[in-house]
């Protein structure tokens, strides 16, 4: 690992509350605050290219070995969410895609004379443009794991 206290991308010596670290390739190196908040706007893969683009990484393998990796998850969380998108359910009405609401305790039939009613959840699903309303079995979300993540984004 390079000098703690040299910036590794623009090579100053900054005092200690100049100072961050910054993360390539699951290893840390100093980092001035002024290449820090350029570097800022950059996404991890953006990041190690550039590293390796001012040949200051000292594994070149292992920061390309990081960045197929991080592609191969990006893509297979882009596909995860594109599979679970195309399973959200639609509106029978207008087609457009249904929104999660909060799993509710439906009473189907009130208490009369001392008798137990008949409860049963149910998982609401309505459309934002013409405000319709679908119930689903609640376990839909445990059965799927797409629609796990669409349920848990909805709510958010």
């Amino acid at each position: 690992m390079a000098n703690e206290k040299i910036c590794i991308f623009c090579g100053e010596s900054p005092s200690f509350f100049q100072r961050d670290s910054i993360k390539i390739a699951g290893d840390s190196f100093t980092c001035c605050k002024t290449c820090y908040e350029n570097l800022s706007g950059l996404d991890e893969i953006e990041i190690c290219r550039e590293s390796m683009r001012l040949g200051l990484v000292p594994d070149r393998t292992k920061v390309e070995n990081y960045i197929e990796e991080l592609i191969r998850k990006r893509r297979e969380r882009e596909e995860f969410v594109a599979t679970a998108e195309a399973k959200r359910p639609r509106c029978p009405m207008c087609g457009a895609p249904l929104t999660f609401g909060y799993t509710q305790t439906l009473d189907a039939s009130p208490m009369v004379d001392g008798f137990l009613s008949s409860t049963f959840d149910v998982l609401p699903m309505y459309c934002p443009k013409c405000r319709k309303i679908e119930l689903f079995a609640p376990d839909l979300i445990e059965i799927d794991r797409h629609m796990a993540y669409l349920y848990n984004k909805d709510n958010a």
